[in-house]
């Protein structure tokens, strides 16, 4: 028998706020108003099948109400299996899709990859970014996920031989492969360097230099 309902991962931000989150196949699961998706994109009876959608809820530091809480999902079954949090209250996700209208920014691989990792804003009513990864040919899945402290976030799981690599990286010989893959954060970075120019007097005015990546890499 299928599970229907389940938690799979928590984390706790610095100030001690626990996100928790898992997947349902209910309709009535506690969402709160305004959060990404406050009813269940896909959860419930489909077809001969039950559908799954993720879930993730936001509790409060004394555990006895919801700061929020929201769907995450598409149409068939879809089902989160690690998070993470970063020091602004952003949520990193990760898991299995096999919803083709599953939500996403970028592919790498196939539009049939079952792997997802989705960034949540701080109050999760938009996806920062999420990505889908993989061919759909095996078996595939992110399984843990965790962020470092200027947001860019690792993933492991498991995925078949023709899972997209990045130049002479690591390839096992197996029919199944274990993976782990970084993505790069797009924020303002400080570089060191000082900016001088000379003034009256012996004088100078000094700027600092802060460079902002606006693409996907």
């Amino acid at each position: 028998p299928q599970e229907v309902e389940a938690i799979t991962g928590i984390a706790v931000d610095e100030s001690g706020y626990a996100y928790v989150t898992g997947y349902t196949a209910y309709k009535d699961f506690p969402t709160t108003p305004g959060v990404l998706f406050e009813t269940p994109p896909g959860a419930g009876i489909c077809g001969n099948s039950l559908c799954l959608d993720g879930f993730l809820s936001k509790l409060n530091v004394e555990g006895t109400d919801l700061v929020y809480s929201t769907y995450l999902g598409g149409s068939a079954i879809d089902y989160i299996n690690g998070i993470a949090v970063d020091s602004f209250g952003n949520t990193y996700l990760t898991g299995v899709t096999l919803s083709s209208d599953f939500p996403i920014t970028k592919t790498f691989g196939s539009s049939n990859g079952q792997i997802f990792i989705s960034k949540l804003n701080s109050v999760a009513t938009e996806l920062i970014y999420s990505i889908r990864a993989g061919t759909g040919e095996n078996f595939e899945q992110g399984s843990n996920i965790t962020v470092d402290p200027i947001g860019n976030a690792f993933v492991t799981g498991q995925a078949g031989p023709n899972f997209p690599l990045t130049p002479e990286a690591y390839q096992a010989s197996a029919p199944n492969y274990g993976f782990v893959a970084s993505l790069f954060n797009n924020l303002e970075i400080f570089v060191p360097i000082v900016l001088s120019t000379s003034g009256l007097n012996n004088s100078f005015f000094t700027s600092e230099l802060t460079l902002t990546n606006r693409g996907n890499s």
